[in-house]
């Protein structure tokens, strides 16, 4: 749904009716709020003009190119790392090598333990390790991080192959801005290999105000009004999703994968669409 900025406190009552295509500012007369923020819809109204003549809406403006991954895979940890106070979160994009098989490999992604599943991470394997013929870490050993931070380790329980997609930076038109993605990858289903789903962007808007990021309080040292809060930020993010086949669809999802079954018997990969 989008936000409406006709509210208080920001009273962005532009209407496209005046036919007002700048606003002239005057010496001796306050600047309203609302003048600053029609000023900033006046100009997005002539980028989205343009936006809406070249490309459609969800439209890939700059390579942000999606792709759908076979090649990931899961590594369930025992739970007794826990007792070291360890966040699965602190192997996220580091390298991490078996200390029984040698085999080194490259975590792209991680979940946190549930009720009903272990902590997971997911890998990209870097080599066959010791052996020159592993394709995994093995059972039962530890892996330990790989590289000159600080040390973390845990102990596999069990590993095998998942579904996963990524997505590299780029620039989408999307509610009428060109709108940054940045790269990113999901899993598609933990523990499986024949998943069946949609996958594409989730459009996220929302107003951020010092509350909520204090890097927004005015940076000027030395003055008076430093750290003072100021104005709030319109933010619109691209988040990398998956969504069932029976899910509605929606003007906040961008469709840019089907991925289904027959990928697997055939062998073909799937094209975005």
């Amino acid at each position: 749904m989008a936000i409406n900025f006709n509210t208080d406190p920001y009273f962005d009552d532009y209407s496209e009716a005046d036919g007002f295509h700048r606003i002239l500012f005057k010496p001796g007369v306050a600047v309203q709020s609302r003048e600053l923020n029609q000023l900033q819809t006046i100009l997005q109204n002539q980028v989205s003009r343009f936006g809406n003549h070249v490309f459609k809406p969800g439209s890939l403006v700059i390579p942000g190119n999606i792709k759908f991954d076979k090649n990931v895979n899961f590594v369930k940890l025992l739970t007794t790392f826990n007792s070291q106070n360890i966040e699965v979160a602190n192997f996220l994009n580091r390298e991490m090598i078996g200390q029984t098989s040698g085999v080194r490999a490259q975590v792209i992604n991680v979940e946190e333990g549930t009720v009903t599943d272990a902590p997971t991470i997911f890998v990209k394997y870097l080599d066959s390790g010791s052996s020159r013929t592993a394709n995994a870490f093995s059972a039962a050993e530890d892996i330990v991080t790989n590289d000159t931070g600080t040390t973390y380790s845990a102990t596999v329980s069990s590993t095998g192959k998942c579904l996963g997609a990524s997505i590299s930076d780029g620039v989408y038109f999307v509610k009428d801005h060109f709108v940054k993605v940045f790269s990113n990858n999901i899993i598609l289903d933990k523990y499986l290999s024949n998943s069946n789903y949609r996958v594409g962007l989730e459009i996220v808007e929302s107003t951020v105000n010092s509350d909520d990021d204090e890097a927004l309080l005015d940076p000027a040292i030395g003055t008076f009004n430093y750290f003072a809060p100021g104005a709030d930020r319109y933010k619109i993010e691209l988040i990398l999703n998956k969504r069932s086949f029976d899910t509605a669809n929606s003007d906040n999802f961008i469709e840019l994968l089907n991925i289904l079954l027959y990928i697997f018997i055939t062998g073909n990969e799937p094209m975005a669409t």
